[in-house]
């Protein structure tokens, strides 16, 4: 880790800065070298079905060493900030490891903003961002002389060492099990992924077919940077950086409120073995989402907003500076997360009050940011496309400028997905009382559960040290930032009872691992600090931390390795990239052999979203909740067959691919186009393999489509009504559609004492 003694933000000596020159020099082409390497090898498009081992050693060599470069960009571009705000407002009176975190967060927060600015400017370029990333290397001088071995009293020396093994194990596995090696869920491969990969080949951020991620994902300009400079799997790589970033921030946090390094290793060692856990309930901090990355950046805001009151109070005023950048930075990311912002800094401001503090105006000021920077995100998102934002959905959509919003997307489609979800779903309101009964998994208090022990007898050696009359020393440090942590999960309880959307809640409240962990390594710095006269106490206290350490490390590390043969076999080069995918269930067999019979480049409508899951760098499906079929989407389902026809044509559909054997999730079968009779005439089969079928329109190189096929749609299609009512939702939709063609207005609204209709939520 970083070096905990107290370092001032100050220009090297010239001899060091002449020095690093040519290892800046180095590094600089290294990085260069490496982005042409993947740029022209396109090693994950190359190397995906057919590789040497030589070739695929050499695409995990580059991933390691990109890792390890974006890593060093966001510290440099976090170092150019820092150094502007420095140069007008004064240096801050840091040590190494806070040095370094706010340099990640703020180099985080400065990309995210250049690449949102550029994003609109279609101004991804290869050229371009190599240069900006060869710019941020030459601001990472200061690294090597911040990242120095903790010290630890001849007392703790043996376990704290022992710790920090641990912690150093813990981070490689993660890098081996979660970034080289890759998996993902359904989500991902069918909307995520497809939404970054159109906006990397299109060069901007503006509104496209996978048409709700620009709402999600349009700020992820860390995630687009990295892809563009490397290949398609850097998702992980940045979750990866960010997970770091989180582990980096956690240590700076607790040792400044314990001044204890076994107790921060030790808050390390648990935040950093929890990754390790595979996804299991509701994929729970997986790397190909963004959850890890918004948890990491939002938890450096808390550790950056409770250092408001740590800083002298002539620094005070630029780090407030530092944290509003970090502020916007994540509003950029994601918009949501100011509401969790304003609760958190809202219950600073309040124990800022209460002690007479004069961050009571910092507090307020960065409230502000939040709120606004918010604001303007939701402002942009209006004035392109008429819509707000996705979450809440109702309450936006009840805002919406439908006619702006429907040279984009059909209002219908919309209509579709409220008609088909819950009413309670993603809306604002008090959650049912029952709610309250999943505060403590939503808070991962669950994460306790196997440091019941430990937590019980610290808590009876802090009480039997009291009972004989030793005091505790709680410092102003450790006070306030018990009470910061207290802040964070409040807000988080806070605005989980206004929601009503548990799954997504529960993956977004990754960041809670952060102050639940350090609960226990403070509990454990308590004890230390209370026997720490007395002979062997120190030694045998340091022991049982490791003790501590072993339990958050070893149950994961167990569970992991009914992965192990997996990613073991993937991270020493010896299977291949579709190999892994097809392991973890990304690449349907069917799905290959559809490939064969399309086009290069061309896409596929595929009928099902519920079981299987295909990517290919060759040939990609588009689905139904993904892919908006354009602003065309009404008349290809409710006008009639000529209409339908000429407008997929118009959106580049000319294939469909439909698993007889899963549910058709769609409503698309009952527009007049898919009915039999028309199929007939405007479809023929261009492949068929146990009955998956793909179907493009009639020539001379199709067949005739049979009665098996058609037996086997009308068996999906029967099979897809034990999920909802689609045939329902059809017909309800023509009906509205027909009377707005009748009578064009603006908005089109859902009758609301209509029957409900049975939906998939």
């Amino acid at each position: 880790m970083a070096a905990d003694s107290s370092s001032t933000y100050a220009p090297l000596p010239p001899s060091f800065r002449y020095r690093s020159a040519y290892i800046h020099a180095v590094l600089i082409l290294g990085f260069l070298l490496l982005t042409l390497w993947f740029r022209y090898a396109a090693p994950y498009e190359n190397y995906f079905f057919i590789s040497t081992w030589e070739q695929r050693t050499l695409h995990l060599l580059a991933r390691t060493a990109f890792t390890l470069y974006f890593l060093g960009i966001l510290f440099g571009a976090g170092q150019w900030l820092l150094k502007g705000i420095a140069r007008n407002l004064g240096h801050f009176s840091l040590t190494g490891c806070e040095e370094v975190a706010i340099s990640l967060l703020a180099g985080s927060a400065l990309l995210h903003l250049v690449m949102f600015i550029m994003g609109f400017g279609q101004l991804y370029t290869f050229g371009l961002l190599a240069s900006l990333g060869a710019l941020a290397l030459t601001g990472i001088g200061r690294l090597p002389k911040l990242l120095q071995m903790p010290q630890f009293s001849n007392e703790t020396c043996c376990g704290g060492l022992a710790l920090a093994g641990l912690l150093v194990v813990a981070i490689v596995m993660v890098f081996l099990t979660k970034c080289l090696y890759f998996t993902g869920t359904g989500d991902y491969f069918t909307h995520y992924f497809h939404y970054y990969l159109r906006v990397v080949q299109s060069k901007g951020i503006w509104p496209n077919d996978v048409w709700y991620h620009f709402y999600i994902s349009k700020g992820a300009g860390d995630i687009f940077f990295a892809m563009i400079l490397s290949d398609v799997l850097a998702p992980f790589t940045v979750s990866f950086v960010m997970y770091f970033t989180g582990i980096v921030i956690t240590y700076a946090f607790i040792r400044r409120m314990t001044d204890s390094t076994p107790a921060s290793l030790l808050a390390c060692v648990m935040v950093a073995s929890i990754f390790l856990l595979p996804a299991g309930y509701l994929n729970w901090a997986e790397f190909s989402k963004q959850h890890t990355i918004t948890g990491a950046l939002f938890w450096g805001i808390v550790w950056a907003g409770w250092m408001l009151e740590q800083l002298p109070e002539e620094e005070r005023s630029a780090w407030r500076i530092v944290t509003a950048a970090t502020v916007i930075g994540l509003m950029i990311f994601r918009a949501q997360m100011a509401a969790l912002c304003v609760v958190y800094f809202a219950v600073m401001a309040i124990i800022a009050a209460f002690r007479r503090s004069s961050s009571v105006y910092s507090y307020i000021f960065l409230i502000l940011v939040a709120g606004l920077g918010a604001l303007d995100i939701l402002a942009i998102n209006y004035a392109i496309t008429g819509l707000a934002d996705v979450t809440p959905n109702r309450l936006f959509w009840g805002l919406a400028d439908q006619e702006k919003f429907s040279h984009w997307v059909s209002p219908f489609l919309w209509l579709l997905l409220e008609l088909g979800s819950s009413p309670d779903i993603s809306t604002l309101g008090a959650s049912h009382p029952s709610a309250l009964l999943s505060m403590a998994l939503i808070l991962r208090l669950d994460l306790l559960l196997p440091f019941a022990i430990p937590i019980f007898l610290c808590i009876v050696l802090i009480g039997v040290a009291i009972g004989y009359g030793r005091k505790l020393i709680l410092s102003p440090a450790l006070l306030h930032g018990l009470l910061s942590l207290v802040a964070i999960l409040l807000a988080a309880g806070a605005v989980f009872l206004c929601v009503k959307q548990f799954d997504s809640t529960f993956r977004l409240y990754v960041f809670c691992i952060y102050p639940i962990m350090m609960l226990v390594a403070i509990l454990a710095a308590l004890v230390l600090q209370a026997y720490s006269g007395k002979p062997y106490w120190p030694k045998i206290i340091a022991g049982g931390m490791v003790i501590i350490a072993l339990i958050a490390f070893l149950p994961p590390l167990h569970q992991n390795r009914k992965h192990k043969k997996r990613w073991e076999a993937f991270d020493r080069g010896a299977t291949t990239i579709a190999e892994v995918f097809s392991t973890e269930g990304f690449l349907w067999q069917p799905g290959i052999g559809a490939c064969e019979h399309v086009p290069p480049g061309e896409n596929i409508w595929s009928s099902q979203v519920t079981n299987e899951i295909f990517e290919s760098p060759y040939c990609r499906f588009e689905t139904f909740f993904s892919y908006s079929m354009g602003p065309d989407w009404g008349r290809i389902l409710f006008e009639n067959a000529d209409v339908a026809e000429a407008a997929l044509k118009q959106q580049k559909l000319d294939y469909f691919l439909i698993d007889a054997s899963q549910p058709f999730f769609d409503i698309l079968p009952y527009a007049p186009l898919f009915t039999p009779k028309e199929m007939k005439k405007h479809f023929g089969l261009a492949w068929s393999q146990n009955g998956v079928y793909l179907i493009t329109w009639r020539s001379d190189k199709t067949t005739p489509l049979s009665r098996k096929f058609f037996a086997d749609y009308d068996k999906s299609l029967k099979s897809a009504l034990n999920w909802a009512d689609f045939p329902g939702l059809h017909h309800a939709l023509y009906g509205y559609y027909w009377d707005w063609k009748r009578n064009p207005h603006w908005p089109i609204e859902i009758d609301p004492n209509a029957p409900r209709i049975k939906g998939w939520q």
